[in-house]
């Protein structure tokens, strides 16, 4: 009795040798996401990191991504400036040299007791709520990046 397959559950592109002799097929979508990542992988540093033509730099393992003036974008999707102050992805700001949140609700609340570390992980997790958090996020702009300024692997 022959099992049927649904036909786009795979996609037989080659059939690879193996050391014994026998022969695996594998599929398309292995084949090409094995030959995509190869194409950017050699352009990332031994951190894993990637400097873009830009001046900026990508840390996949911190989540972070640092532009040519020192600010720090975050996988939440927020941004550090480089005096402490921090813009959340709701579009709630903290402005480090006042010691104020300047929420969308157009709100300004002074804590003057809250350190900048303490203020991004608050607006971090209101934007974790809201779902603008993305494990990935850096890594995958870092990829687009290199894609698109090294196309076909160049």
């Amino acid at each position: 009795m022959r099992r049927s397959v649904h036909p786009t559950a795979l996609i037989w592109a080659a059939l690879v040798p193996l050391s014994f002799g026998a022969l695996v097929a594998v599929p398309a979508q292995r084949i090409a996401a094995q030959s995509a990542q190869a194409s950017w992988q050699r352009f990332v540093d031994r951190n894993g990191g990637y400097k873009d033509n830009l001046g900026g730099y990508y840390n996949p393992v911190a989540g972070t991504y640092t532009d040519a003036k020192g600010g720090v974008v975050d996988n939440w999707a927020g941004y550090t400036y480089t005096d402490g102050s921090y813009k959340g992805a709701t579009g709630d700001y903290w402005d480090a040299p006042t010691r104020t949140f300047q929420l969308t609700t157009g709100e300004n609340l002074k804590e003057p007791s809250v350190s900048n570390a303490e203020a991004r992980k608050l607006l971090r997790e209101t934007a974790q709520e809201q779902g603008k958090f993305r494990e990935n996020g850096v890594r995958e702009g870092m990829i687009a990046r290199i894609l698109m300024e090294h196309p076909a692997g160049k």
